[in-house]
């Protein structure tokens, strides 16, 4: 779990493994994850990785490297505290990764595709998204929802082509950040 010697992330259980442990309290703070493959999550209903809503938080402290890799069959229907691949990163880091098959689509909550939540310094670099998104009743981004800490947080080198559709905000990269750079969104936003 070094940064020279990560955890490796090289199949669809590993990484549902590591939603499993992160939701139970697990932070793998300062610890470094590499995706080693491509990886389909077969449209099974994906559990967000951490938990991070007004009644629980367990956000993900880590650092992961989808080394250039991807996600294929992103599906998430259900409205869980926070939705997206990671519920919430709090001081650590998601580079080098993109979803480009599935869907989020859920009622009640808001949604993104990598990040529901990034706080206390946390980067997004390299990272993109080609789902489509929506939300009966509230906000939706591109990449991810935003920052609650008054700690800046970096979002960089990060787009999105995914058709994103939300009842309030509707964002093509993020909701309220501190440092964007070199990001762009060419999918559809429509506020319901």
């Amino acid at each position: 779990g070094t940064q020279a010697d990560p955890y490796l992330i090289e199949t669809p259980a590993n990484l549902a493994y590591l939603a499993t442990a992160v939701t139970k309290e697990e932070s793998f703070e300062g610890k470094y994850f590499k995706q080693t493959a491509n990886l389909d999550l077969g449209n099974c209903e994906w559990q967000p990785i951490g938990s991070v809503s007004k009644t629980r938080s367990y956000p993900f402290k880590g650092h992961y490297d989808g080394d250039n890799h991807v996600i294929h069959n992103l599906t998430i229907t259900q409205d869980w505290g926070s939705v997206a691949l990671f519920s919430g990163i709090e001081a650590g880091s998601l580079k080098n990764l993109g979803i480009v098959s599935g869907k989020i689509a859920v009622k009640k909550v808001s949604a993104a595709s990598l990040c529901s939540s990034a706080s206390k310094g946390a980067v997004i670099e390299n990272c993109f998204n080609l789902i489509d998104i929506s939300s009966e009743e509230l906000s939706v981004s591109g990449i991810t929802y935003g920052s609650a800490s008054k700690e800046s947080c970096v979002i960089r080198r990060c787009y999105n082509q995914g058709n994103l559709t939300g009842g309030s905000d509707v964002s093509g990269i993020v909701h309220g950040f501190r440092s964007i750079t070199d990001c762009y969104n060419s999918g559809s936003l429509t506020i319901t």
